[in-house]
């Protein structure tokens, strides 16, 4: 049987889903609503289909994981979809798919607030560490390395590439 924390994170994760379908279907409709709302429902989408992946993937993989930590393994899942979407903003834009980091004014600026912050979140949530640590690590090189896919792109006027270090 599935632990509590690990059926919750498959349900949210399926809720998340089917919003982020029904939402990109429905295209015409979420336009009429205001701006502010249309990033805010972004922005969630976005956290919550990728903060609720890793809580699966890590509830298979530790299925007894303390709870107060799932917060921190959600926080570093949404930061690395910003992450993503934000390398794949070309890509994104010329296959028409609304994401919240292709619809802000200043993405780059935007991507850096959300990245800062949320390791800072993770440094002073997390104990000490080596795993905290190579986190913290890692969400600051896959930054690094999709800023300057964002910027090759953009450069090349290509839609896109894979980049993998």
């Amino acid at each position: 049987m599935l632990n509590v924390d690990l059926r919750q994170a498959i349900l949210l994760l399926l809720r998340a889903q089917q919003r982020d379908v029904r939402l990109r279907g429905e295209l015409r409709s979420f336009r009429r609503t205001s701006r502010r709302r249309q990033l805010g429902l972004l922005r969630e989408i976005a956290r919550n289909r990728s903060g609720h992946a890793i809580l699966v993937l890590t509830g298979f993989l530790v299925p007894r994981i303390p709870s107060v930590v799932l917060r921190y393994i959600f926080l570093a899942g949404s930061i690395i979809m910003h992450i993503d979407d934000h390398g794949d903003h070309y890509s994104d834009l010329h296959y028409r798919r609304v994401t919240y980091m292709n619809q802000v004014s200043c993405p780059a600026k935007t991507l850096g607030r959300i990245v800062r912050s949320g390791i800072r979140e993770l440094l002073t949530g997390l104990p000490e560490g080596n795993g905290r640590n190579i986190l913290v690590e890692f969400l600051t090189k896959y930054y690094v390395t999709r800023l300057k896919k964002h910027r090759a792109v953009k450069a090349q006027r290509a839609v896109a590439w894979a980049v993998y270090e």
